[in-house]
């Protein structure tokens, strides 16, 4: 049996490891330039794009593309498509744009980014995304909703 120090010992290695391979501190605020960039989405889940997304009574949505601008202003956009795909009504099928303008705070370890709702349309109160900075970009999610995530961005550099 482990004594008391011995398991106290594991633990801090343990920790120390996660700290190490890009956990980190969870509570380490995050600074503006910490997250200023352009983040192409790479896969939902664990598939790469385009990446199924919702499937109910004969249709299929797909993320063909997505990318989030974050600008140091707290602004920044989202552009991208998305494919309706119906077994049952092929004429219904269609690629559409997504994206908008959107803001966004930072709260601790997190980026809470909202869609700027256009006038006279019906929008729901962000935020709209919730997403945590990784190694290679963003790790987000889609509070609220049916989400297929989570959604993995890479970071791409920006040209001036």
């Amino acid at each position: 049996m482990r004594s008391a120090s011995s398991r106290r010992i594991t633990i801090a290695v343990f920790i120390s490891a996660l700290t190490m391979a890009g956990c980190g501190d969870p509570t380490t605020p995050l600074e503006i330039e910490d997250v200023v960039g352009m983040y192409v989405l790479q896969r939902v889940g664990n598939e790469p794009i385009p990446a199924v997304v919702h499937v109910d009574n004969g249709e299929t949505i797909t993320i063909l593309a997505d990318t989030i601008h974050l600008r140091a202003d707290h602004r920044g956009s989202r552009s991208g498509a998305e494919q309706r795909e119906d077994s049952e009504d092929p004429e219904r099928n269609t690629v559409w744009q997504i994206g908008g303008d959107i803001v966004f705070e930072i709260v601790r370890d997190r980026i809470e980014i909202h869609v700027l709702c256009p006038i006279n349309a019906l929008c729901t109160a962000g935020p709209h995304v919730i997403a945590y900075r990784t190694p290679s970009g963003l790790r987000a999610q889609r509070p609220g909703r049916d989400d297929p995530g989570p959604f993995h961005y890479s970071s791409t550099a920006l040209t001036p």
